[in-house]
């Protein structure tokens, strides 16, 4: 049976990270930080190998032949409060809201969240391990990351937007909902939840 990895602890060397290092630092700012979500990433592909360094782009292929499930990651932006969809999807029309149906005025009334890729055309190489840290950054566990733009905007766990990923895949599913009623014979979703409620 081949070992996945999955059972591995991966909070222990954050928690030592953060407590021999990060608050002594807070009294000796002389000492060496580190971002601890970065130490998160080298855990993750340290024990799960290829399957996090992989990168979106890589996985494109296999999603559009239908051998692997589109996935989206979807941390908040904490200046504004909305979503960074990271996806090889076009999610484009399932983050705005248009007033054509709302109102007289027609066009975007407003926009729940940004993709990253349209962001960041560029970012070819973007790894599956940064996208989940991205989307799991929570407290004072892991800090917020900053993203490579003018005024640097801060993105934290997707969990402050939308626990479950419930909003972006409902919209999904409304905004393609007569091409899934053509071309499937139903929708089956699945919220896998952290507990019972």
């Amino acid at each position: 049976r081949e070992d996945t990895g999955i059972g591995t602890d991966w909070l222990t060397p954050i928690c030592h990270r953060m407590l021999y290092f990060d608050i002594p630092s807070v009294a000796l700012p002389f000492m060496l930080r580190a971002d601890r979500g970065r130490l998160l990433e080298r855990e993750w592909e340290r024990s799960l190998g290829r399957r996090l360094t992989t990168s979106f782009t890589n996985l494109l292929v296999d999603e559009r032949k239908g051998w692997l499930p589109s996935l989206i990651f979807s941390p908040m932006v904490v200046e504004d409060g909305r979503q960074l969809t990271i996806s090889n999807l076009d999610l484009q029309r399932a983050l705005v809201n248009e007033g054509s149906e709302l109102a007289a005025r027609s066009g975007v009334l407003s926009r729940s969240g940004y993709e990253f890729f349209k962001l960041f055309p560029k970012a070819d190489a973007f790894r599956l391990s940064t996208a989940a840290r991205m989307s799991s950054s929570v407290g004072y566990l892991l800090p917020s990351v900053p993203l490579p733009t003018n005024p640097v905007r801060r993105v934290v766990d997707a969990g402050y937007y939308d626990n479950y990923g419930v909003q972006i895949a409902g919209a999904w599913l409304d905004v393609y909902r007569d091409w899934i009623r053509a071309n499937f014979s139903g929708v089956l979703f699945v919220q896998i939840r952290d507990s019972l409620s």
